[in-house]
């Protein structure tokens, strides 16, 4: 038997993923200010797009050595999106 949801329950159940998802931090929102800074560090230097990441991705990886590689880059690619860094 199929369980339906009136549209009460399914905007009480939307709004409760939604507010677990804001409490959860990301590795993206400890490293912000790091990938901002390091990237307008690179930028000012004159260094490319590419040689910005990496350098962003040196700093968030010296100040969270817990994260692997791949999350980093991630991480530094994700900042690099939400604030067009």
């Amino acid at each position: 038997m199929e369980k339906t949801f009136s549209a009460s329950q399914a905007v009480a159940a939307a709004r409760k993923v939604r507010t677990a998802a804001v409490v959860i931090p990301s590795a993206v929102d400890d490293v912000r200010g790091i990938v901002v800074r390091a990237v307008s560090t690179a930028r000012a230097s004159g260094r490319d797009y590419m040689a910005q990441s990496r350098v962003a991705a040196e700093a968030v990886a010296a100040v969270r050595p817990d994260l692997s590689p791949l999350e980093v880059f991630d991480a530094v690619r994700r900042v690099r999106d939400l604030n067009a860094v």
